[in-house]
C-alpha cells in the first residue's frame, strides 16, 4: 500500500478516509476555460512545489529594509 500512496502522491492516510478531503489550491486556476473546482495533479504539485521552495529561501534569510519600502504601482 506503501507503494501505491508514493505512485499516485497520495498520503497513505487518504486510503483509509471514508471521503477523500477537498483538493485545493491557493491561486486560481485559469488554465482551463471551465473553472472545474478540481485542480490537475500536475499544476496542483507544482505550486506546493515552488512553496516548499519558496519557504525554503526564507529560512534564516535576513530581513531586507528595502523590500515593501516603495509602492508598485
Amino acid at each position: 500500500m506503501r507503494e501505491l500512496a508514493h505512485f499516485s502522491a497520495v498520503p497513505l492516510g487518504h486510503f483509509f478516509l471514508d471521503n477523500p478531503p477537498p483538493v485545493t489550491v491557493p491561486i486560481p486556476d485559469f488554465s482551463d476555460k471551465s473553472l472545474k473546482s478540481t485542480p490537475a495533479k500536475n499544476l496542483r504539485e507544482t505550486i506546493l512545489l515552488n512553496q516548499r521552495r519558496q519557504e525554503w529561501n526564507f529560512v534564516g534569510a535576513p530581513e531586507l529594509k528595502f523590500c515593501g519600502k516603495h509602492p508598485v504601482l
